[in-house]
């Protein structure tokens, strides 16, 4: 018999559930004390619960005390209550000698304690043991003690009858005692030994009707249901509600009560127990329920079982269990286990499962449930869940759960000193102040939730006059970069004349000044929103005080660490500081290894440049006219190029794209160093040459690699080339900055090139080839075969490269540029 896949997931998920097991009599049974683990404490929890069950006593009822010491953590103490079978009441607790801050292990020292004392109760009641010696008597008594037992008794459980009722212990040979009785016959089962009235005989085990599951493949994408029971966020157990399930399982629940109820049901007791195997089980309410076997304990006579409508696991006693009538079995299982929708990577969460499994939302509600995602090979389900008793608005469980999750882990705390976790460096002001960001479920969370926002609906809370303004205050503002709308404070009271108010973005640091258009209320946006804790945490940098900082650390060290796609490790060094000390690791491009970002700049401090030349550096002496920037490698006869200028196919620049990524990446640095604070401008203007190389900023706002062409006559302005993209412009000496020598490793990337292999049909080439041209190939990434290369040893950016272009963009077939030319007749071969 195997047992359906959904029980396997239940192991070691044990709880109290509302089933109490079932206590057929009121009679005290003798059972061993279990030994207490002194090393595992938790461990005693079980150990006391099956002895408890085993004796049929109520479940034990823990109650946990917090004690908050000053200036330490919350620490817990417990008691644990017993009620025995006559009703007497017994407890232990933990204190005063044990506390533990886990709420867990000071709940099993009190069960430890409990198990201690109760083994010193039973070692006095075995000093006084008396042993039945009589055979006689001890026929009569077993057959009186058996002769209400329909079914049969287990041996070991008339042993603790016998000493129950009599307060004597049976002899070891009572068994054989017995084996000439005309009234009791001896049997055997895989459990043990039974004692059974000698006009009953145990059946032979027959094959076992089988409740199926649930076809998922029937089921609609909408549907009625029951929350009975969830562990975590990708097993939530439901029962579906309608005639086909709720109804059907309301009226076979009936049918099993009129049936075991009887004189002739309560003859199905269930004896020869497997795992595996499905039975009828009767709770202490006297409510009948259907459950599979996980486990069988024969030392205690209980067994650990799964209730197949309700999909909890609870422990119950042998005698508890009967046999399940095939009539019984033709209703499917109607526990139905799902996952929650945009939950399930929460499924290991501890905080996540707490929340679950104590929302008011969830458990013992009826909801709607909405099928997202359904795997029938693998009885996989996923749901959105509605509650809908709200006339107004209906409730999505699953983002009132998810906003709980958050909740619970919202303030972010970085790790103990002495310990290291990643983070982003999520933004650094114009002063060095560092600001960062612990990855996790709260920050996706207000992602999701601000992304979720629509400008019609921002819109509608926008604020209108200054006069409303009210400082650290959460409200949204809209980012002049990228337009979005961030949760942000404002950080000055505006005065009547300002157009703009000065504001902070809280959960990642930077400041900015924004219109009164770009402000927005929350109070009527989703809770979270103004709820949540900022996310940007202020650090300070060990070693690098903000005000020791220059400008061009600064600069620094926004290249090496704001990244939004790269996490970088930091060092917890003191957490009583106000912002808390860190040192900053970040990994580079090129190598696996750790950087120090706190110890590369000190080292830098550390460092002399010799005089002569650092006065070259100023005076901007950089060798040749390229100003000194390596020229690409151009080996091999193939290049992948894109086309960035064309004036006419013999004169155009292109980039190798085997370099694309290396010049993404220093581009996106240099706008961080060059950005980020008011870097000096040049020293020595009056002495600035052809073949200098500069940053400068262009139209767009960018900043580029320069490389000097020309000096106009009143000193004021120059003419520079990009060195990357090949335009040429004039740009005021004001905007020329220092090219920092991280930026000067990476080859030149404007190359010059002309069309291999024709000439113009006329003269030279017309407008509209000059048009078709461009049209044809610029901003297009096109393969490229190196047909000859005419150096330049003196300007090497004057190098000029002859390619046959071939465009392979279309599926069908390349196309040659210069074949493209000479079929419309524009140019001859060369």
């Amino acid at each position: 018999m195997e047992i359906p896949p959904q029980f396997y997931i239940l192991r070691k998920k044990y709880r109290a559930c509302p089933f109490k097991l079932h206590r057929p009599s009121p009679q005290l049974k003798h059972v061993p004390v279990p030994t207490p683990d002194p090393e595992n404490l938790t461990a005693n929890i079980l150990l006391l619960l099956e002895y408890t069950v085993a004796r049929e006593w109520t479940l034990p009822e823990y109650k946990v005390i917090p004690r908050k010491p000053k200036g330490e953590c919350k620490r817990y103490g417990a008691m644990v209550k017993l009620i025995t079978s006559n009703q007497t009441m017994k407890q232990y607790s933990s204190f005063p000698h044990f506390e533990h801050e886990n709420e867990s292990v000071a709940k099993g020292y009190a069960a430890k304690k409990a198990l201690e004392e109760l083994q010193e109760e039973e070692k006095v009641k075995l000093d006084k043991k008396i042993i039945s010696t009589d055979k006689k008597i001890i026929v009569d008594r077993v057959s009186e003690i058996i002769a209400d037992s329909n079914a049969g008794m287990f041996a070991n459980m008339v042993e603790h009858h016998y000493l129950d009722k009599y307060s004597e212990y049976l002899p070891d040979d009572w068994i054989q005692t017995l084996a000439t009785c005309p009234t009791i016959s001896v049997e055997s089962s895989a459990n043990g030994t039974i004692i059974v009235p000698k006009y009953l005989t145990l059946a032979p085990s027959q094959p076992q009707a089988v409740p199926e599951p649930i076809n998922l493949e029937t089921l609609p994408k909408t549907l009625d249901l029951y929350i009975t029971h969830a562990t975590s966020t990708c097993e939530v157990w439901c029962r579906l509600i309608g005639e086909n399930y709720s109804d059907k399982l309301d009226d076979l629940l009936l049918q099993m009560a009129r049936f075991y109820d009887t004189k002739e049901g309560a003859r199905e007791s269930a004896l020869d127990i497997q795992e595996g195997q499905y039975y009828a089980v009767r709770t202490v309410s006297g409510d009948w329920a259907r459950v599979c076997i996980y486990e069988v304990k024969h030392e205690t006579n209980i067994v650990n079982a799964w209730l197949i409508d309700h999909g909890d696991n609870d422990y119950f006693p042998f005698s508890s269990l009967y046999r399940l009538q095939p009539q019984f079995c033709l209703l499917p299982r109607q526990a139905l286990m799902i996952a929650l929708e945009d939950l399930d990577s929460y499924g290991d969460d501890l905080y996540a499962t707490d929340v679950v499994t104590t929302s008011e939302y969830l458990i013992g509600k009826s909801l709607i449930g909405e099928i997202t995602q359904i795997d029938v090979k693998n009885d996989f389900i996923k749901m959105k869940l509605f509650d809908t008793t709200d006339n107004n608005v209906d409730i999505c469980v699953n983002e009132v759960l998810l906003d709980s999750i958050v909740y619970a882990k919202a303030d972010p705390q970085l790790i103990q000193e002495g310990q290291a976790m990643e983070v982003y460096i999520s933004s650094i002001s114009k002063k060095g102040e560092v600001y960062i960001q612990i990855p996790g479920v709260t920050c996706n969370r207000i992602g999701e939730v601000l992304n979720s926002l629509s400008d019609e609906e921002v819109k509608k809370h926008k604020l209108t006059s200054y006069r409303q303004v009210m400082t650290n205050k959460i409200y949204l503002a809209k980012y002049s970069k990228d337009e979005g709308w961030y949760r942000a404070v404002v950080t000055a009271t505006p005065s009547m004349q300002q157009n703009k108010i000065a504001v902070r973005f809280i959960d990642f640091g930077n400041a900015e000044t924004v219109s009164i258009t770009d402000i927005a209320e929350v109070e009527n946006l989703p809770n979270i929103i103004s709820k949540l804790p900022a996310q940007a945490v202020k650090v300070a940098m060990h070693n690098l005080p903000v005000d020791t900082l220059t400008n061009t650390e600064i600069a620094k060290l926004h290249t090496m660490l704001l990244d939004d796609e790269k996490t970088v490790l930091i060092k917890t060094i003191n957490l009583q500081e106000e912002p808390p000390v860190v040192e900053i690791f970040y990994k580079n491009d090129d190598d696996s290894a750790l950087v120090s970002v706190n110890s590369a700049i000190v080292v830098q401090r550390l460092i002399t440049i010799p005089n002569e030349k650092k006065n070259n550096i100023e005076n901007g002496i950089q060798g040749a006219f390229n100003g000194g920037l390596p020229r690409p490698d151009l080996d091999g006869e193939y290049l992948a190029v894109l086309i960035t200028l064309a004036a006419n196919p013999g004169n155009f620049i292109f980039q190798p794209l085997k370099y694309e990524m290396e010049l993404t990446s220093m581009m996106k640095k240099m706008q961080l160093f060059y950005q980020a604070s008011a870097l000096p401008e040049i020293s020595n203007k009056e002495s600035l040459r052809k073949g200098q190389l500069f940053a400068a900023p262009y139209s767009d706002e960018m900043w580029y690699r320069v490389v000097v062409t020309e000096v106009m006559l009143d000193g004021s302005k120059v003419a520079v080339r990009l060195c990357d993209y090949g335009d040429i412009i004039c740009v005021p000496v004001s905007n020329l900055r220092d090219l920092d020598p991280d930026f000067q490793t990476l080859p030149f990337m404007a190359i010059k090139g002309k069309l291999a292999g024709i000439v113009p049909l006329h003269t030279d080439w017309s407008v509209d080839d000059c048009v078709r041209f461009k049209n044809l190939v610029v901003d297009q990434p096109l393969a490229s075969i190196v047909i000859h290369v005419e150096e330049s040893f003196q300007d090497p950016m004057e190098t000029v490269v002859s390619l046959h272009l071939v465009d392979t963009q279309n599926e069908e077939k390349d196309e040659v540029i210069s074949d493209i030319f000479i079929k419309e007749n524009r140019a001859v071969k060369e």
